[in-house]
């Protein structure tokens, strides 16, 4: 059964639509800053709460630095600051709707509301197999760092610093095989369930509206209003 703070698909992928476009879009900073503080509410109702504290840390980092370094002193510094906390904190407001989204979405479900939105296999196929990956990609980066760690190796911000070529073999070349086994074996997993055959199979994932819905398309409809009816603040 689908918990009660979790929303139907359909409302996920268009809230993170909307982010997307309003965060990267939007031409001034307080639209994104909003959808900000709806991603990193969503997440702590999601349950991932250290995920919510560290991108609201994030986001009041580079909004701030790109508010406040102009404003101390008119200089390439302060501009190159706040240029980089302009852009950082809203691809940042793009990777927390993005987070709270993998976290939220099932691919079972996914793929039973998609269907219903009578969109292709071709839409629904590889939307459902990188929503399965991205969980086996954190699993398998994981063990491979697990695996030079106890080989004596480095493979960490510091090793990176220090050896970037060195760590990016250590690292990516396992990693890049794991994954392309992984997408093998999810490959194999999903044809033999019948994803991508001819028809429409009968889903039973409860789909369907709830409170949260209703809540996240009002934080949706907020977004759009503010951007597109004038109301963001300069």
């Amino acid at each position: 059964m689908r918990p009660a703070a979790r929303p139907d698909p359909r409302t996920v992928l268009l809230f993170l639509l909307t982010a997307n476009v309003l965060a990267l879009g939007a031409p001034t900073l307080s639209v994104p800053t909003a959808a900000s503080a709806c991603a990193v509410a969503l997440l702590a109702v999601a349950g991932r709460r250290r995920a919510a504290v560290r991108f609201a840390l994030v986001f009041l980092i580079c909004f701030g630095a790109a508010v406040a370094a102009p404003r101390l002193a008119a200089n390439g510094l302060t501009a190159a600051v706040s240029l980089f906390g302009f852009w950082f904190g809203r691809f940042s407001v793009a990777i927390a709707a993005g987070w709270w989204a993998v976290t939220s979405l099932k691919p079972t479900e996914l793929i039973e509301a998609l269907r219903r939105l009578r969109l292709p296999n071709a839409v629904v196929v590889p939307l459902a197999v990188v929503l399965r990956v991205l969980p086996v990609i954190a699993v398998e980066a994981a063990a491979v760092i697990d695996a030079m760690t106890l080989r004596g190796l480095r493979p960490d911000s510091r090793g990176l610093a220090a050896h970037p070529v060195r760590t990016g073999e250590l690292v990516l070349i396992p990693l890049l095989t794991t994954v392309v086994r992984a997408g093998d074996e999810l490959a194999a997993a999903a044809m033999v369930r019948g994803l991508g055959a001819p028809g429409r199979p009968r889903g039973i994932a409860p789909l369907g509206p709830r409170a949260v819905d209703a809540v996240v398309l009002a934080m949706i409809v907020g977004l759009l209003v503010a951007n597109y009816g004038g109301w963001g603040l300069p």
